[in-house]
């Protein structure tokens, strides 16, 4: 990386001295000062809910910044994913594979396939008519596709050591609050859709008796592009266990195992987003979870507060507990069920190991109830809660 770094700021210093770069500021400025007070009228009033909860988290102390780092922050886009078919069209999916299945996640955030129409229709009003959009619409476009590739370039596949913009402007304040560069794509989108609109303007103007045939045509090879179908869909069924917990009228808490809690930046055991899905149908409160931040002071606190549940997420992530952490849990099980009011336990038998399965059975003298697919699902005996109100 520092090699590579220092290469890239050599590069860039031949060419501000081949190319006699200049920087001049404009006097002025009434302009900028309106920009700037439209988009703080526009921002504020949607996001005043948002900027209320945010400054009150900066004002307790409780606001979760996780650190930044050089080399193993969150990654951009693949630079040729920039150039990538739809990925979502039937051509695409049979020529490259269907990448949601293969990767949802990848899916999701690191695709970022501009449309190959639009882009053609940019250029071709750039050399046949033209057409020249205001600068700034050019900054959006590409910023913004630059900023998504991330800190480091990666083509292919191959990270390429070589720094994007984002591998600086991450550090300014404000903007280290973002995580994923990637999403630097949508906005990017966004510019390509204001570029082509008005080289479709271009086109109108410069061939006036073709204007309406070059806009359907245009108009037929996005669609053609852009086609979704078919979507595929998946079951969302419910497995029918939960129709006991959903059915029992007790508030209660239901403990999924394995166990722990995740935000986008860090996880501490191993929480399924499942759970969270299976608590639609059920309705009762969960132990662990996930949020977008969740602050290392938290986890620390709930690890200090509950070592059972410390244990839970130690074997989770396939850790060994010492003899006296076992001897813990097992003398702590009925005060923490009774506690924290769990009335049901899931057990995800893909993912739990023998030992956090057995040692749960046996410190919360859990009691069988039902078993569908990789689920078991089991309910405290003894230290049962009749009438458990959550605190």
């Amino acid at each position: 990386y520092t090699h590579v770094l220092l290469l890239t700021l050599l590069v860039l210093e031949r060419l501000g001295l081949s190319l006699r770069w200049r920087v001049h500021l404009r006097p002025h400025t009434a302009w900028l000062v309106r920009f700037g007070l439209v988009a703080f009228a526009a921002s504020v009033g949607p996001l005043s809910p948002v900027l209320y909860g945010l400054g009150q988290r900066i004002a307790d102390g409780r606001f979760v910044s996780p650190p930044i780092l050089w080399r193993s922050s969150p990654r951009g886009v693949d630079l040729l994913a920039l150039l990538h078919p739809n990925p979502n069209h039937p051509l695409s999916k049979w020529l490259f594979g269907d990448l949601q299945a293969q990767s949802a996640t990848s899916f999701v955030e690191y695709t970022a396939a501009m449309s190959l129409v639009a882009l053609g229709v940019v250029a071709l009003a750039v050399w046949r008519a033209q057409f020249r959009p205001r600068a700034s619409w050019w900054w959006i476009t590409v910023g913004f596709a630059a900023l998504a590739l991330g800190p480091f370039i990666i083509v292919g596949g191959i990270n390429t050591h070589v720094p994007g913009p984002w591998a600086l402007l991450r550090y300014l304040p404000v903007l280290s609050v973002v995580r994923t560069p990637t999403r630097f794509g949508i906005v990017a989108a966004l510019g390509l859709a204001m570029l082509l609109a008005g080289a479709l303007v271009a086109m109108g103007q410069r061939w006036p008796e073709r204007r309406r045939r070059v806009s359907a045509l245009v108009l037929v090879l996005l669609l053609a592009e852009l086609l979704p179908a078919p979507r595929p869909l998946y079951s969302a069924q419910y497995p029918a266990l939960l129709d006991v917990i959903a059915e029992d009228p007790r508030p209660v808490r239901v403990l999924n195992l394995p166990f722990g809690v995740r935000d986008g930046a860090q996880s501490a055991g191993n929480f399924s987003a499942r759970s969270q899905f299976d608590q639609t149908r059920h309705g009762k409160a969960l132990i662990g979870g996930y949020l977008s931040r969740v602050s290392q002071r938290r986890i620390a606190q709930m690890r200090d507060r509950y070592p059972v549940l410390d244990a839970l997420m130690r074997l989770s992530e396939g850790q060994a507990l010492s003899a006296e952490a076992e001897s813990r849990v097992m003398a702590e099980g009925a005060a923490f069920i009774r506690d924290t009011s769990v009335g049901y336990v899931l057990i995800d038998r893909s993912a739990t190991p023998e030992s956090l399965a057995t040692l749960a059975v046996t410190a919360f003298a859990l009691e069988h109830v039902a078993s569908e697919g990789l689920y078991s699902m089991s309910r405290p005996g003894s230290h049962l809660p009749s009438a458990a109100v959550p605190r």
